[in-house]
């Protein structure tokens, strides 16, 4: 029996990943809103947790023990993710504008973006790092960290703001940087104490700690000026600074006032004692970019925390058409504030107390926030997924998406062959032949090209999709030194109202759209269906002068065997089904899988290249042997230089595989390997990739003349005579 799937009527988008938006995610994953569909816009796919912000500075954690993966969340909440920085709202249609993407529609709206330091009456202000947003911050510190490490610069550092934000920062930075006697930390501040409205003993604490650690105060200073030299004060007082970090009062984006909702002098959004936009009933925010009209609140990450449970309750009311809970939060709260060392200072009710257990106690309560969004993700694995009580358990393995999901070449050869032969004076040979795409001879001297490509979806962000898909389908044509002419597909969208679906085949569709331009081709017509999964087909049609054709076979002794892109698009796409992979890794595989062959292709028609195909669902090794004839030469590969995704040898050597990889492992079989080859190594090379790059054969001269124009090529091994009882490919 068919697992029952959601049918969502409605769309919910939040935009922004902040701690109110990652705590309702979680509390959605256990309470689903009937009929809603969920989508995260965020600009990173993972978030930082600003409570831990101190303690990596300081080096009590690693950075990435600060991060919240949004891309794992969301995947094991049903939450759909897309990443994009959003740049304006159509609220008169419902629409969140992203920037080079497809608009994205809207029911409800809810915006966590979080702030940035306010640089109002300050010039200069690119000669300083805000420490929002935190990316941005760590970007800079670390750039900053390895100077340090690489020579020894002498160095004067400012943070400029002494409230609890600026004053922890500066703590974790002097820490950091006490071994280091050319670095000298300094803090500005334009008040006459420090941490204004903390209890005296706090703030005595806290000075007491600075003065230790050498940090230099400047009290009463006015930052009026940046440049590269240093700071100047509103009086004129210059300091010489290398390095500015600014904590001081919070900005809010533009694009939400300039959008047209209600919004404070500073640009943050009113919203009423429910998180609801002051202007417009089905827009709500929380945290920073969120300013409560009847009970103004400092901007804190606390203030967050505590109003998750409002908004995600609210937002679920929206729907069900239910009254509006009230925001209830205390004026009062525990505040722990981190001393740099492994120490620091609880503070309530105007009581301060410190110490190393301080620290050890909010280590715990940081460590329980972060672990209750890792142990969500952690339940989406294998044993979530719904099985069908007729199959045996070695047949309920995960399928995977993309080029990964296509059948293999065994089966699939075999029910080919059983076909009777099309018989037509205008089809080319070649059209028997093991080609990338069938060719249709008009004219004697003109050939038409089609091909078919297509696959299941691996992300929930339609736009992208379309976009790898088209790049993919696209290198057939390439792979055969055909010209892109027009295309038409076939979308098959998930069950849904017919309203969602609109809006999904629209995303997908200026997907296509986009990813066309720039292969210079027009969209023909196509065909939409609707069922279980979104799948993508994408049949491209093209033309090339025959003579000039580029043929899959023509391998000759001393051709060199070169490619673009790197392998692993298959292994990381299936980690990433069971939320195994890194951001970074991720990010990477799509970046590869946006990137168009077309540039190669292009450069490849001004050398006459001997063999061409595209590296796709049957890995290099699968296509390497249709490009080898079955006598007369050999493929000898150096496996050290063929290059790999960050993170693919790795997921591999941990047993990651794509579900294609069985159907691909008899290739082996005509492979020498030897024993320097690691078996992960191996396994790289029979590894689907999706929009993978060109495999080429070519002459020495040409290689030589492709890398003079800048090519992206990788040399991997060389033609040569094949022996007797000698196997195709040796991978050594």
């Amino acid at each position: 029996m068919m697992a029952r799937l959601p049918f969502y009527r409605h769309d919910l988008v939040l935009v922004g990943g902040g701690h109110a938006h990652v705590l309702a995610i979680k509390s959605f994953a256990m309470q689903p809103i009937p009929d809603v569909r969920i989508t995260l816009v965020s600009e990173q796919r993972d978030t930082p947790y600003s409570g831990m912000l101190p303690g990596y500075v300081a080096g009590h954690f690693e950075h990435a023990d600060t991060l919240i993966d949004l891309h794992a969340l969301c995947r094991a909440a049903g939450v759909r993710f897309i990443k994009g920085r959003v740049f304006e709202l159509h609220l008169d249609a419902q629409q969140v504008r992203i920037e080079d993407q497809a608009s994205l529609p809207y029911d409800c709206l809810s915006i966590d973006t979080g702030s940035n330091p306010s640089f109002k009456g300050i010039e200069g202000q690119e000669f300083a790092t805000g420490v929002k947003p935190i990316a941005e911050f760590h970007k800079q510190w670390s750039a900053l960290e390895a100077r340090l490490r690489s020579e020894p610069l002498d160095q004067n550092i400012a943070v400029v703001g002494a409230g609890v934000g600026g004053t922890e920062l500066c703590l974790a930075l002097a820490y950091r940087l006490r071994d280091r006697e050319q670095c000298h930390m300094h803090l500005l501040y334009n008040s006459n104490q420090l941490m204004p409205g903390m209890p005296a003993r706090a703030a005595a604490i806290a000075e007491q700690q600075l003065g230790k650690l050498g940090v230099e105060l400047h009290s009463g200073f006015t930052l009026s000026k940046v440049d590269d030299k240093g700071v100047w004060s509103g009086n004129g007082n210059f300091l010489p600074m290398d390095t500015v970090f600014v904590t001081t009062a919070a900005a809010a984006a533009s694009w939400p006032k300039q959008s047209g909702l209600a919004c404070d002098d500073n640009g943050f959004i009113e919203v009423n004692d429910y998180l609801q936009s002051c202007s417009h009933r089905n827009v709500f925010a929380a945290g920073d970019i969120a300013c409560l009209v009847n009970s103004p609140k400092p901007k804190a990450g606390v203030y967050a925390v505590r109003q998750a449970p409002f908004l995600a309750d609210n937002l679920r009311r929206f729907f069900s058409k239910k009254p509006y809970r009230t925001l209830r939060l205390q004026s009062e709260f525990l505040k722990l504030i981190t001393l740099g060392d492994q120490s620091a200072i609880a503070s309530r009710n105007g009581l301060s107390v410190s110490g190393s257990w301080v620290w050890r106690w909010k280590k715990r309560i940081d460590s329980a926030f972060m672990s209750q969004f890792v142990e969500l993700a952690k339940k989406q694995d294998m044993s979530s997924r719904p099985k069908s009580p007729d199959r045996h358990e070695s047949e309920q393995r995960m399928h995977c998406a993309g080029c990964g999901s296509k059948l293999g070449p065994v089966g699939l050869y075999e029910n080919l062959d059983k076909l009777p032969a099309v018989k037509s004076a205008s089809l080319h040979p070649a059209l028997h032949t093991v080609e990338d795409a069938a060719v249709w001879q008009p004219s004697a001297a003109m050939a038409m090209v089609q091909s078919i490509d297509g696959f299941r979806s691996f992300t929930d962000d339609h736009y992208t999709f379309a976009k790898i898909a088209v790049h993919h389908a696209m290198n057939d044509l390439y792979a055969m030194g055909a010209t892109p002419k027009y295309v038409q597909v076939w979308a098959n969208l998930r069950f849904a109202h017919p309203r969602l679906q609109q809006r999904d085949h629209l995303r997908l569709m200026q997907g296509v759209s986009d990813a066309l331009q720039g292969h210079q081709a027009v969209l023909a017509g196509g065909h939409s269906s609707e069922g279980v999964e979104d799948h993508l087909g994408v049949v491209v049609n093209g033309e090339v002068v025959l003579a000039n054709r580029w043929a899959k076979q023509g391998a000759r002794n001393d051709d060199v065997i070169v490619m673009s892109k790197a392998l692993g698009t298959g292994v990381i796409l299936a980690a990433d089904m069971l939320s195994a992979t890194t951001v970074d890794v991720l990010e990477a595989a799509l970046d590869s899988m946006l990137t168009s062959n077309r540039e190669l292709w292009l450069q490849l028609q001004q050398v006459s290249p001997r063999s061409v195909t595209d590296i796709s669902g049957f890995g290099l090794i699968g296509h390497l042997l249709e490009m080898l004839p079955d006598d007369g030469v050999a493929a000898q590969l150096n496996v050290a230089s063929i290059p790999a995704l960050p993170g693919a040898l790795e997921l591999i050597s941990e047993g990651h595989h794509s579900s294609l990889f069985p159907g691909l492992v008899h290739c082996f079989n005509s492979c020498d390997v030897a024993g320097s080859v690691s078996a992960a190594q191996r396994d790289l090379l029979l590894d689907p990739q999706t929009n993978g790059g060109l495999l080429v054969i070519l002459s020495r001269d040409a290689e030589q003349t492709l890398l003079e124009d800048g090519a992206g090529i990788t040399r991997i091994g060389v033609i040569s005579p094949r022996e007797s009882q000698q196997e195709p490919i040796c991978l050594c």
